[in-house]
């Protein structure tokens, strides 16, 4: 049999104290996968964390909701928004490839599995590319506050994992 505990804190591959962790699972780690052609992302957002926004290049999702339930936006290539609603546990989403998505928890947190039809799935996480757009643009896109703009564009976090800060506990 094969087992992987993805959920494990210790198993994580992105980590922020204050936003939650990913872990992935894919052809490297378990060679089986690649006969299947998929590969999983466990995701547990914490309190309000954000995933910021990130395209598969070579993979559709299917978004579980496991626990909780999060904020999502989709937009496809043409910039125009294909999904904005909340995910909520035992829910699916099917996101196409190349479509970016943001995600953000709700006040219990979210917790998710995303399965990806490659066995070694791209991801391209757009936290660079967020530090040249207008906040502006972006709360316009996304409708979070300014300081959560602020916090995604310049915060010196490297992980695609955000911590938004309520006005009255942080920035």
């Amino acid at each position: 049999t094969l087992v992987e505990d993805m959920p494990r804190p210790s198993r994580a591959d992105f980590y922020n104290p204050a936003a939650g962790r990913i872990s992935s699972d894919n052809s490297l780690t378990f060679p089986i996968l690649r006969w299947f052609q998929l590969s999983a992302e466990h995701v547990f957002l914490y309190r309000n964390g954000i995933y910021s926004p990130h395209w598969n290049n070579n993979a559709n999702s299917i978004i579980y909701g496991l626990r909780g339930e999060g904020r999502i936006q989709v937009v496809n290539s043409q910039g125009n928004a294909v999904f904005k609603g909340v995910l909520r546990e035992g829910q699916i989403l099917l996101v196409p490839q190349n479509f970016a998505v943001g995600k953000q928890a709700g006040n219990e947190g979210f917790e998710y599995v995303a399965f990806k039809t490659a066995d070694r799935a791209s991801i391209s996480h757009l936290k660079q590319v967020l530090r040249g757009i207008p906040a502006d643009v972006f709360i316009n896109a996304f409708g979070p506050r300014n300081h959560q703009v602020r916090a995604l564009k310049y915060k010196g976090n490297r992980t695609p994992l955000v911590a938004a800060y309520d006005s009255q506990y942080g920035p």
